[in-house]
């Protein structure tokens, strides 16, 4: 028998997968990272149950430069999260980037459904996101200073 790898959810993605359920979505667009990442508040409805759940969904547009169009990799981060994705984003913009260690060093942050943020120190830090637990095309490096744009838009999503 083949081996059936399970991919890890998030609370909202088994929600809003029932069976049996009336369940209906609302795709709110927060913001772009860079122009391939885009944050969505997604709010996720029982209509009959009257139940609902609200998460961070994050999709990345991936384009391999041989393939005619890009592959979309999307991940959700569950609201219980959000509070502390933020603080550990905090921190490392806060403490960790200021700092300048001898030796390669990572900081990671990973949600239940396995999308990983951190930065990693080289000769300098470099701010990543892998969308994607099981794929490695998902992973994006970015500028630094695109974890505090990430926190802005983390931020107005806790408001919304």
């Amino acid at each position: 028998m083949p081996h059936i790898e399970n991919k890890k959810q998030s609370l909202a993605e088994i929600f809003s997968q029932r069976t049996g359920r009336l369940i209906s979505s609302e795709k709110i667009l927060i913001g772009s990272v860079i122009s391939k990442i885009e944050l969505f508040l997604v709010h996720y409805r029982d209509i009959i149950a009257k139940e609902e759940i609200k998460a961070i969904h994050i999709e990345y547009e991936y384009t391999d430069g041989i393939a005619e169009y890009p592959t979309m990799m999307s991940s959700t981060i569950d609201i219980d999260e959000l509070d502390g994705l933020i603080k550990s984003l905090e921190h490392i913009w806060d403490k960790v980037i200021s700092t300048h260690p001898r030796n390669y060093t990572e900081v990671l942050f990973t949600s239940r459904s396995g999308i990983k943020l951190g930065c990693v120190y080289r000769s300098d830090w470099y701010f990543y996101m892998k969308v994607s637990e099981s794929d490695d095309r998902s992973i994006v490096s970015m500028r630094i200073d695109c974890l505090y744009t990430l926190l802005e838009l983390l931020t107005k999503a806790q408001e919304m």
